[in-house]
């Protein structure tokens, strides 16, 4: 299946169709935000010196995830499972199409990735809960309960993205059934020993891999 990535002002869409984004509009009626109940918020900000409050610049905060009652997005997650084999210990993990990253090396709009199971979470939901959710649901996979441990957070973006996302590591237990959900494009499950795992454009996915080194003792010390 191919993707193509349109720009908002090239596309029509149908009459029974609209984005899912939508315009928030401050006391004077300006646009100070766009919000999409499921998936979060891109709010225009100023930032001003704190003692003369005179203006410094501006730009955009994104808030990642269902906003809760305190104003913030719930935080997403990432699970990464592993499992102990003879040879050592190997990762599930899933081939996924990232439709947005532009590989500007080799001048490709939408790039494969290797990563792990994740996504948003529900409004209110624990981390914890929405990762166990996540990883059913792409990977079709059970994890040992008493296994599962938040390792880590992170945020995708230190200037510009406000909401962090856990991540888990968890035991594999058993291989089930997935029942897919949401807009992800997850192409296959795949099983990489942990050394030869390589990073790729998923800086969120590099994060948790690094994560899961140094919390499992496997970073060689001088």
């Amino acid at each position: 299946m191919t993707q193509k990535v349109v720009r908002t002002d090239q596309v029509v869409l149908p009459e029974e169709k609209s984005f899912g984004w939508q315009p928030v509009h401050g006391k004077d009626g300006q646009v100070v935000a766009f919000e999409n109940p499921r998936f979060g918020r891109f709010e225009h900000i100023a930032f001003v010196d704190g003692d003369s409050g005179a203006f410094l610049y501006d730009g955009m905060r994104k808030l990642d995830g269902p906003i809760n009652e305190d104003g913030h997005a719930n935080p997403g997650v990432i699970f990464v499972v592993v499992e102990d084999r003879e040879d050592g210990i190997y990762l599930h993990c899933q081939e996924e199409i990232r439709p947005l990253i532009y590989d500007h090396i080799e001048g490709v709009q939408g790039v494969k990735c290797i990563g792990f199971a994740g996504g948003f979470s529900h409004k209110g939901e624990k981390p914890n809960k929405a990762a166990l959710r996540e990883l059913l649901s792409e990977q079709g996979i059970e994890v040992e309960t008493a296994s599962v441990e938040r390792i880590g957070y992170a945020s995708d973006n230190r200037a510009s993205t406000e909401t962090c996302i856990e991540v888990f590591l968890g035991k594999f237990s058993r291989m089930i059934t997935p029942v897919r959900e949401g807009h992800e494009i997850i192409l296959k499950s795949v099983l990489v020993r942990i050394d030869q795992f390589i990073p790729g454009l998923d800086g969120i996915v590099n994060s948790a891999y690094a994560m899961v080194v140094s919390h499992l003792g496997l970073v060689k010390q001088k």
